[in-house]
């Protein structure tokens, strides 16, 4: 849904209701197109906030029809995008050159002129109907947002499983169950559990408690806290844990008598489940009680949980996000409790774009969750040799996906990495594949593969997609927008050396680009924009035509990350 947000000087203000933003747009002199978590639109904004200059947001990550209307006017798919006084400045970086030269400034006069006539709004006409019609749409409850998998102002849908959805009653039951023993919180005593050390209580014990805090039916109650995850089995893996809930489910529970069939049964409080260990998946910290939802609704939420918490720590200027802030937030703990439900998922349902867009949301939200939980600002060449092929992993259906996983094995459907000796070499062909032919894993890969994934998978140097949850319907258009973003500032054409400068993942990747030099260059060139497009094909064809050929070189990789602790 469209929202309108009004700049001063200082700091944004709280976003103005939504009823007021077509008359915001048509008194305002500047407007900024974006979307959530947006390094660069956050940028973009703390430069107008810096220069004292007002302006209005529109998010237009919601409406798939906004986001064209967007694209008709500037040409652009990307995110932000500027306009002061019905015309369009560009993004991030057009904003600080034309800031710089003073054409910003220019135009802000000239729309100041124009203040009261109609040519004077914020965006073009066109642009105004499109964002007033986005707004009706939304106000009519189908603004697209779910068809198109984008995530909404309200938050993402919580399992009705998770401890988040449990009733008011039964989250305070919980409050009152973890605290100190002394201050009428169940006993619990420290039991070796695998590689682990619980805080452990019995059946009996919880039995006894529940009875002693008033609860008529202390069985119902188990039940219910079992149900929503408050309460997990103690156990050190999944078939134990199953057979522990159905021994308490046969289990008699009551206040007289306490318990029958199950008394030793050890269980353990969910909020106390201790991270897991080097070499564990980062979401069995307890094991998921009750069914999963479809996959993919499972991923997006997820993705959506990481947006939200890494919209609300990214500094002012875009550049860094506060990881210390975002694992203190309760948001986060949610987030971390909402992952153990990908333990019962199934991907046996899914068409290969519903396994491309779960994919995708998933390594973009394991990526983060990795590296705030592990407490990772920073990675050694070493650290980050092991970081996507081990350390970085999700317990997925009871099978575990590292990152490199979702990325060789399912996105890229059974490609060696570009670590593979015989990729190193330039030998693609011999390179075989990520998974061995019997991995249970290759029941589910994307075949064919779309090259387009790796820019999902990366920020763009410049701006971003506007998309940052996939779904089959936004597939296409998603991906897009990510190329888009991402060649904006990772190719270079220089015409008068022959030369095209490039990303390092074209080169780690160039299988998946094209069989030979010429295709891949072909292939990036249908991705890029004008005039970089024009000027590549030109060196092309006069390649195949007997000229000179088009010499490539890598950029260096950017490793660096982002976040502070």
């Amino acid at each position: 849904m469209p929202k309108a947000a009004a700049s001063g000087a200082a700091a944004s203000a709280a976003p103005a209701p939504s009823s007021d933003l077509t008359s915001d747009l048509t008194s305002a002199r500047v407007a900024v197109m974006t979307t959530p978590a947006c390094p660069y639109c956050r940028r973009a904004k703390e430069a107008l906030t810096q220069g004292g200059w007002a302006y209005v947001e529109v998010d237009v990550a919601g409406d798939e029809r906004l986001r064209q209307a967007v694209r008709d006017v500037t040409g652009k798919r990307t995110v932000p995008q500027i306009f002061v006084g019905g015309r369009g400045v560009g993004g991030c970086d057009d904003l600080f050159a034309a800031i710089a030269d003073g054409s910003f400034q220019r135009l802000l006069e000239q729309a100041q002129e124009q203040q009261g006539s109609q040519q004077a709004a914020a965006v073009p006409e066109t642009l105004l109907e499109a964002i007033a019609e986005a707004r009706q749409r939304a106000a009519e409850g189908h603004d697209g947002a779910a068809a198109a998998g984008s995530a909404s102002s309200s938050g993402a849908a919580a399992s009705p499983h998770s401890p988040s959805a449990a009733p008011q009653r039964l989250k305070e039951l919980a409050a009152r169950m973890a605290a100190v023993p002394v201050q009428g919180g169940v006993l619990r005593l420290p039991r070796k559990i695998g590689s682990h050390t619980l805080q452990v209580f019995s059946a009996q014990q919880l039995a006894q408690w529940l009875a002693a805090a008033g609860e008529p039916d202390p069985h119902a109650t188990a039940a219910q806290l079992l149900s929503f995850n408050i309460i997990t089995p103690a156990a050190a893996g999944r078939a134990e844990a199953d057979r522990l809930a159905a021994r308490l489910a046969a289990a008699v529970l009551t206040a007289s008598s306490g318990v029958q069939g199950a008394e030793e049964l050890p269980l353990a409080l969910t909020c106390e489940a201790p991270e897991p260990e080097s070499g564990e998946a980062l979401n069995v910290q307890f094991w998921w009680q009750g069914p999963a939802r479809p996959a993919n609704e499972v991923a997006t939420g997820l993705r959506e949980l990481i947006l939200r918490l890494y919209d609300k720590h990214l500094s002012a200027d875009g550049r860094a996000v506060s990881y210390g802030a975002l694992r203190a937030d309760p948001l986060f703990r949610d987030f971390v409790a909402a992952t153990a439900e990908l333990q019962k998922v199934d991907l046996g349902p899914l068409s290969r774009e519903e396994l491309m867009a779960f994919a995708i949301n998933l390594y973009n939200a394991l990526i983060v969750h990795a590296l705030v939980a592990l407490r990772l600002t920073r990675m050694s060449t070493a650290q980050r040799a092991t970081f996507y092929s081990r350390t970085a992993k999700y317990d997925i259906g009871g099978l575990d996906y590292t990152a490199d996983d979702l990325e060789q094995g399912v996105l890229r459907g059974n490609r060696a990495g570009a670590s593979n000796l015989w990729n190193l070499l330039g030998l693609h062909g011999l390179a075989g594949g990520f998974w061995k032919p019997d991995n249970p894993r290759l029941a589910k890969v994307v075949r064919p593969m779309d090259p387009r994934i790796h820019f999902a998978l990366v920020c763009g140097a410049r701006s971003c997609p506007p998309i940052r949850l996939y779904s089959a319907a936004n597939l296409d258009e998603g991906l897009a927008a990510a190329a888009e973003a991402f060649l904006g500032g990772e190719v270079e054409v220089d015409v008068a050396r022959r030369e095209v400068r490039l990303s390092k993942i074209f080169k780690w990747y160039a299988v998946d680009f094209g069989a030979n030099k010429a295709e891949r260059l072909a292939y990036v060139a249908s991705l890029l924009q004008q005039p970089a497009r024009g000027q590549l094909e030109g060196l092309l064809a006069a390649a195949a035509a007997g000229g000179p050929q088009i010499r490539v070189s890598y950029k260096e990789y950017d490793w660096s990350l982002n976040g502070t602790d």
